[in-house]
């Protein structure tokens, strides 16, 4: 009992004498209890307010105190007023605050649970959009609403175009919006306000939600590969054109396994191709720091087989064009120039041959018709040009940059080749569809300084009639340095 609270001593004595210990306190303490007045009570509060729960217990020493969310310890999402307080202070209600709080007060003679106190959160009414972040024009994309709050509501939504005027979407009332596809004129901001139909008011609640649509930077394709036909041992180069907005890294791949064989960018050339090279080809080219960001383009490289039953292609005839019924196995172009400013009349004259090739499937039936080898054939009064610098080039037209840069003897980074006028730097399909349209003034700057190349190029009739029964590329352009060695000996006798 309380009154037993005192201070106690024992005497330990024999027949010879008696010895006392030292005094000693004994402390009495009730236990803890929580009346029913004093337990804590169960409230309705509203999403983002505060809140405060509290106890009021009774018992001996030092009572201490411990707050329980769902048998949990809070910690976390609320406010404790004080390690040991009897008082809870939950401030800015979260939704996931709502549940059954509890408090254990406790002393030295015990602790005892409080009955709990359910607490509700009501959402507070508000609304929220979800985008799809970035799109990709002709895609379709959503935007959907989420309302809390209330139960019943009724939806507009808005438009806003990248530095234009809102405008209300006719017939746009539901919770979620589709475009579908995408246009460029859909890039912008999205509003919908929300009205809740539960309301009694004359002006009922409403709450408005953004969200915006923008489109996605991803690499996009403009040159895709071209599959191509060439002969055993030859050389072909594949070249892809993307544009992009960011830096780009290109990663070449071979065959079906895709196994890496480049990163070295935009142009892959291969030479002396093997059996094994007749396969596909894969670039994907990526953001170079963000690999998810792709486009990828694919191609096939076909043996060429050689065709029979040759025809002749005339300079008149309109089906100089690759995929005509009548097939010229080479077109041969001459090239008549001279030195502009040269006070050494250094006259050039040549000729450029461009092999056309057949692709037969097993019964020997022509599948398609491609682009073989091509060269220029230079002559000049003073030496011969090497080989090297005939530049023997696969002549596909995605590749045509390659060789389009031999009419000037010089390896300067400032030379350049132009057709009519026009600097080039990738394909023109003048080459490679009637030759007769090919005809015209070719331009090569020396060193970008005043000595250039006026090149006349017409359509030779007379050497694709002569060379009908070549078999071979290097005989036709041995046969084209013959000829234009004889031309170009006559002109340095004038």
């Amino acid at each position: 009992q309380l009154s037993d609270d005192a201070f106690y001593r024992v005497a330990v004595s024999s027949k010879d004498a008696v010895n006392l210990s030292d005094w000693k306190k004994m402390n009495v303490v009730t236990k803890v209890q929580i009346p029913n007045e004093g337990q804590p009570q169960g409230l309705t509060q509203l999403q983002g307010t505060s809140a405060s729960l509290s106890v009021t217990a009774t018992g001996g020493g030092t009572l201490k105190y411990r707050w329980l969310l769902d048998g949990n310890v809070v910690s976390n999402g609320a406010t404790v007023s004080g390690a040991t307080s009897a008082t809870l202070t939950l401030g800015s209600l979260a939704l996931n605050q709502a549940g059954n709080y509890q408090v254990e007060v406790s002393n030295s003679a015990g602790a005892v649970l409080s009955l709990p106190a359910k607490v509700q959160v009501t959402p507070k009414f508000a609304v929220s959009v979800a985008t799809p972040g970035r799109v990709t024009l002709g895609d379709g994309a959503s935007l959907v609403a989420t309302v809390q709050g209330t139960s019943s509501v009724t939806y507009q939504w808005y438009f806003t175009p990248t530095g234009g005027t809102q405008r209300q979407l006719v017939g746009a009332t539901s919770a979620q919006l589709l475009l579908n596809p995408v246009l460029a004129t859909d890039l912008g901001t999205y509003m919908v306000e929300v009205t809740d139909t539960t309301d009694t008011a004359d002006t009922k609640r409403k709450v408005q939600g953004t969200g915006a649509l923008v489109l996605s930077k991803v690499p996009v394709l403009t040159v895709p590969l071209v599959s191509q036909s060439v002969a055993l041992g030859g050389t072909v180069s594949f070249s892809v054109g993307v544009t992009y907005g960011g830096t780009l890294k290109y990663e070449w791949f071979k065959g079906s396994a895709r196994t890496p064989i480049s990163t070295v960018g935009a142009l892959l050339v291969l030479k002396n191709l093997a059996a094994s090279d007749f396969t596909s080809y894969t670039v994907r080219v990526s953001d170079v720091s963000n690999s998810s960001l792709f486009v990828e383009s694919t191609a096939s490289l076909a043996q060429w087989v050689k065709g029979s039953g040759t025809t002749t292609v005339t300079g008149a005839d309109s089906t100089g064009v690759l995929n005509a019924t009548n097939f010229a196995k080479w077109w041969v172009f001459l090239v008549d120039s001279a030195i502009s400013g040269d006070s050494a009349a250094n006259h050039v004259h040549g000729y450029f041959v461009l092999e056309r090739t057949e692709v037969k499937d097993n019964a020997g039936v022509v599948t398609s018709r491609g682009i073989g080898q091509s060269a220029w054939v230079w002559k000049t009064s003073s030496s011969k040009w090497t080989a090297s610098e005939q530049q023997v080039q696969d002549g596909a037209a995605n590749a045509k940059g390659i060789f389009s840069d031999i009419a000037v003897r010089d390896t300067s980074s400032a030379d350049n080749f132009a057709i009519n006028g026009t600097v080039e730097t990738g394909t023109d399909a003048a080459w490679f569809g009637a030759p007769e349209t090919a005809d015209g003034t070719f331009d090569a700057m020396v060193n970008a300084i005043s000595l250039s190349y006026d090149a006349s190029l017409s359509w030779d009739a007379d050497n694709v009639t002569k060379f009908v029964g070549y078999t071979d590329f290097v005989s036709v352009v041995n046969a084209l340095e013959n000829a234009a060695a004889a031309v170009a000996a006559e002109i340095a006798g004038e």
